[in-house]
């Protein structure tokens, strides 16, 4: 017997005759409004002209602090278009796609070396140590880097693949690793440095801060200081060309203050591999959020505890990852808060002033924060040594005032570097 498949309309099947078989009923899909998108949520989407810029809805007052922040719309899947000069205002934290990392370097008129310095880290070192970091084995090396600190293979990877960046630009004479704690000479060709008159620059970084709570899949990162010349000591953190930090999260970003330039600015790797800006950070303001760094300190120094009760007692929100780079991150993305690390006889300072303290200093007060190491801003430090260390706080003007006022540095103990150093100065 031959089976022949049912049609629509009158057939039958093995004989029997059968019914017509209707047709299933079509859905209805009501039309959606064109909403505008102060009519609508956050989540309403709007095709847009090139022209047009989203308003964002009004927002319900709260104790959240009010956050200003700066956006340039564009078109998410091409070049910018429209005036490249529209900016849209917000309340708050707003995701859009702007410029380009070369069209903001270009726009803000840095100097050849120094943005063929920015650009290479930012093509090459970052970009690899964010691929590299999702699959890297998060087992010890064996090793121990120059301050004591186990490492994992992720850290001497990244460590290898910063120098590789800079090392390719040939601007940069000099650089330093918290790795390694040691000055490295690299060849600059004058034909290179186009109109730059300081011979070039130099430059500390901390390839993986938080490497240690990788395995967790917490965000880690990249700090970097960069300075003109190739003096890395002598040296203080407001004398810096530029500095940033590179986030290793659920997305990669990076965020940059560059002299001459105002502000501090986020920028995020898209799957097509550009670097996008999507953020300006201007302000710093007041609200209850902070992140207790070095917290037994609390063991023994009784201004930190009192800070730090402070904070309990009105109902701060607490924010700590044990990793510098989200902490303080979060701050200037959030746009309030503080992140404080005192230091004590029984717990000193591990933070690094040239690789760590001094970058996201001037990270901080482009963002329209403040720091302080615990009298003055941590950009004032001179730094004599790659292994000096320091305690710090950063976030808004008041809550560090208010760090510099119950804490201070009347309990205020260096590193154990600095007090080798210390001692080596005394005997010359």
């Amino acid at each position: 017997m031959n089976m022949v498949p049912p049609t629509m309309g009158s057939s039958s099947i093995f004989g029997q005759k059968i019914s017509s078989i209707p047709s299933p009923p079509q859905p209805k899909f009501a039309s959606l409004p064109q909403m505008s998108a102060r009519q609508g949520t956050r989540t309403s989407v709007k095709m847009l002209a090139p022209s047009n810029i989203i308003s964002r809805p009004p927002i319900i007052q709260s104790a959240r602090p009010q956050i200003s922040r700066t956006s340039t719309i564009v078109n998410q899947t091409g070049p910018r278009v429209g005036d490249t000069d529209s900016m849209d205002v917000f309340m708050d934290r707003e995701f859009v796609i702007g410029e380009t990392f070369e069209e903001w370097l270009d726009k803000g008129n840095v100097d050849v070396a120094l943005r063929r310095v920015l650009i290479s880290l930012a093509e090459i070192a970052f970009k690899e140590i964010s691929e590299k970091i999702k699959e890297a084995s998060t087992n010890k090396q064996g090793t121990m880097n120059e301050f004591g600190d186990e490492q994992l293979a992720i850290d001497v990877l990244a460590d290898k693949v910063m120098f590789k960046a800079l090392q390719s630009t040939f601007c940069v004479g000099a650089a330093t690793s918290e790795e390694t704690a040691e000055i490295c000479n690299l060849p600059v060709y004058p034909d290179e440095l186009g109109d730059n008159t300081t011979g070039g620059y130099c430059c500390a970084f901390d390839p993986l801060d938080g490497s240690s709570i990788i395995d967790t899949n917490f965000s880690v990162g990249t700090i970097f200081g960069i300075w003109p010349g190739n003096k890395l000591t002598g040296v203080k953190g407001k004398d810096q060309s530029a500095a940033g930090m590179c986030v290793y999260g659920p997305r990669t970003t990076l965020s940059i203050a560059v002299k001459g330039i105002d502000g501090a600015h986020e920028f995020l790797l898209t799957p097509s591999g550009r670097w996008i800006r999507t953020l300006d950070m201007n302000t710093i303001n007041e609200g209850k959020m902070f992140s207790p760094g070095n917290l037994r300190a609390r063991e023994d120094n009784p201004h930190y505890k009192e800070l730090s009760d402070y904070w309990f007692d009105n109902n701060y929100r607490l924010r700590y990852t044990g990793g510098m780079v989200p902490d303080v991150n979060q701050i200037m993305i959030k746009g309030y808060g503080i992140f404080a690390y005192p230091a004590t006889p029984k717990h000193p300072a591990k933070l690094r002033c040239l690789y760590e303290v001094a970058p996201i200093g001037m990270l901080i007060e482009k963002a329209g924060g403040k720091t302080s190491e615990g009298e003055k801003s941590v950009l004032e430090t001179m730094i004599n040594d790659v292994n000096q260390t320091s305690q710090c706080a950063f976030g808004s003007k008041k809550e560090v005032e208010r760090f510099e006022k119950i804490v201070g540095k009347n309990v205020f103990a260096p590193g154990e570097y600095d007090k080798k150093y210390e001692m080596a100065e005394d005997k010359s």
